[in-house]
């Protein structure tokens, strides 16, 4: 009687090696949260922060008052919610704090995702205004479903 090895092909380990290599990969490339792992946010050293002390800050926003800022972000995400609002009527009133199964803060995430993700792939801007947008409709559901 043969032994029972002989009928199977030998393996060795670079073919297993090779093998989960791919296995991991292709695992990889379809993961959904691979773009928040393979692009991390820079850590910042102590360097960093002395230099930030030192006055070593862009220029650019010296003189930036970010709480006065706020009038001309609100200014901005109202123009912006205006022209959802053309598009996409009120629709966000149809989406409660559950829809489908989902909480708003797991939908907001995933448009979160999206963009993140198109910023990636396509180098596309991160639509800021879209952003506060879609934060200010979760608040307002909130607020108005609490009360």
């Amino acid at each position: 009687m043969k032994n029972k090895t002989n009928y199977y092909p030998k393996i060795d380990d670079k073919f297993l090696r090779k093998t989960i290599e791919k296995i991991a990969k292709e695992v990889w490339e379809n993961s959904s949260f691979k773009n928040w792992i393979v692009y991390p946010e820079p850590m910042l050293t102590m360097n960093d922060f002395e230099n930030l002390n030192n006055g070593t800050m862009d220029e650019r926003l010296k003189n930036v008052n970010l709480i006065k800022e706020l009038d001309y972000t609100f200014v901005d995400v109202e123009k912006q919610l205006i022209e959802d609002e053309k598009h996409y009527g009120d629709t966000w009133k149809e989406r409660g704090l559950v829809y489908r199964d989902q909480s708003q803060e797991t939908r907001f995430f995933q448009k979160i995702e999206e963009y993140f993700n198109d910023y990636n792939e396509n180098g596309t801007p991160m639509p800021w205004k879209k952003i506060i947008g879609e934060a200010h409709i979760a608040l307002v559901r909130e607020k108005k479903l609490s009360e």
